[in-house]
């Protein structure tokens, strides 16, 4: 959680940490400024606490509603810096240095941020060279904020509720727009009469998030058939949906400007579901369901994995600890966290070198799925749960799982 930060820098031998980048799509900036829509900035902050938001003066309302003490490029001269350096990346290493003297840090410092790397190596090396008495420390582990950001906190949680009753909400009028199409052959007819496609379904879906405030942070997966088993194929938007074929909807929306984020998966299928592919949908939710009801806290998160795998393999499946070159099957990890970037620690997978637990304000997906992409079926099934303080487990949104419309099923 946030408040473990200086602990954490503590342990580190910290004497510091300075963020780079702007507000803006830089989780890290976000985690500690809170959701200022800044296009530049530096923040630095000393293992006591004490902090200092440096930001474009024409963003000077935004940084004031973070409530954060505040300074300017303009006040630490950031154009004659670079004027005197003939070059912008050093004037901004100047500055830097600049900020960590007004603060009196010295010590070691830990550099985070969303700068292009080359820019950020450039400045690390002006910096060591030309300011005394700082040592830019790299970390060879977790992050401090990878480990403080795998725990979340009941703010957060608030926050990554109401994304979740959102973008459900959306998926929810798609679902029924889906399931309330006439068969017409092979396919699905709208209201106008003309071939449902998955583009349809896509931009349905984009609408639907846009007007309760959301952003996708990388589109939505929308695929059918053969692209179905690919668990990370978009789909075709010009492909007409088909019945008696899956189609896997994976959703992951989040704040607008990269706040924080939600995940979650449903496969559907329409007109007559063939055996096989109910078959595979059965048992890819009493996997679901399994992993759900042996969650503890305090446990190691990889584990979990082996149990997706064991149950699958005790249906028949081939897994990926079997084989990861896998591609039939199942071919993935059972989960992994969530919060501000919609992949975090913990993650329910990886080698025995993986010591990700499951604490309480852990906040992760559960999402067992199978796929045979020469059979064109794939199936998973997704959702986010939290670990709260007295150790019990919650799922964020309770979503229907159903594979068809209630009629046919």
């Amino acid at each position: 959680m946030k408040s473990d930060i200086p602990k954490l820098m503590r342990e580190r031998g910290l004497d510091a940490i300075m963020i780079v980048g702007g507000g803006v799509n830089n989780p890290i900036m976000t985690y500690m400024t809170g959701p200022a829509r800044l296009m530049r900035s530096v923040y630095a902050m000393k293992a006591d606490g004490t902090s200092l938001l440096v930001h474009n003066p024409m963003e000077r309302d935004e940084a004031a509603e973070t409530g954060l003490p505040c300074s300017t490029f303009a006040d630490f001269g950031l154009k004659n810096l670079t004027r005197e350096e003939q070059s912008e990346i050093k004037g901004e290493a100047r500055m830097m240095g600049l900020i960590l003297e007004k603060l009196g840090i010295k010590g070691k410092v830990g550099l985070y941020g969303n700068l292009e790397a080359s820019r950020l190596l450039s400045q690390v090396e002006f910096i060591r060279k030309r300011t005394d008495g700082v040592e830019i420390a790299p970390e060879s582990d977790r992050t401090i904020f990878e480990i403080a950001r795998s725990t979340k906190d009941a703010t957060e949680i608030e926050r990554m509720k109401e994304i979740a009753r959102r973008s459900c909400e959306a998926v929810g009028i798609v679902r029924d727009f889906l399931f309330s199409c006439k068969i017409h052959g092979n396919g699905l007819r709208k209201p106008d009469g003309d071939a449902l496609k998955l583009g349809d379904m896509r931009s349905m879906i984009r609408t639907e998030f846009i007007k309760r405030g959301l952003a996708e942070s990388s589109g939505t997966i929308i695929s059918m058939g053969r692209d179905s088993a690919v668990p990370h194929n978009f789909g075709n938007d010009e492909q007409p949906i088909e019945t008696g074929k899956t189609i896997v909807m994976d959703v992951f929306p989040g704040e607008v400007g990269g706040g924080y984020q939600f995940d979650m998966t449903r496969t559907y299928c329409v007109g007559n579901i063939p055996r096989e592919v109910k078959k595979i949908y059965d048992d890819v939710l009493e996997a679901q369901e399994l992993i759900l009801k042996s969650l503890q806290v305090n446990s190691l998160a990889r584990l979990y994995q082996d149990k997706t795998c064991e149950f699958f393999e005790s249906r028949g499946y081939r897994t990926i600890r079997q084989d990861d070159k896998l591609q039939e099957g199942y071919v993935h990890g059972t989960g992994h966290g969530i919060g501000l970037e919609v992949h975090e620690k913990p993650r329910l997978a990886g080698p025995e070198t993986n010591a990700d637990e499951i604490l309480p304000g852990s906040v992760f997906t559960v999402e067992p799925g199978l796929y045979f992409p020469d059979r064109g079926i794939g199936v998973r099934i997704e959702d986010i749960v939290y670990a709260t303080p007295e150790g019990k487990f919650e799922v964020l949104v309770d979503f229907p799982k159903e594979l068809s419309p209630p009629s046919v099923a």
